[in-house]
């Protein structure tokens, strides 16, 4: 049985080019203090005697939504 020839390697080519470098943006540092600003017991915002209380609009959307949900739990099968 009679070798066929080889054929001949392909030259060597170029390397390939490096993997492209992490890409670099150049970002602006903005200084988000105010520098015209002056801290001062004229200048303090008192949020004293400020009482924020929460308000729900329909409170028996929100039961059944929880009892739903508790449902929906309670039908699900242990893991």
């Amino acid at each position: 049985m009679s070798q066929q020839p080889r054929p001949e390697p392909p030259e060597p080519q170029e390397p390939p080019p490096h993997p492209a470098e992490p890409l670099q943006i150049e970002t602006p540092v903005i200084n988000m203090q105010d520098l015209e600003h002056v801290a001062n017991s004229k200048t303090r915002v008192s949020n004293k005697g400020v009482r924020v209380e929460p308000h729900i609009d329909d409170i028996d959307e929100v039961i059944d939504a929880i009892e739903e949900f508790e449902k929906s739990i309670k039908n699900q099968p242990p893991s």
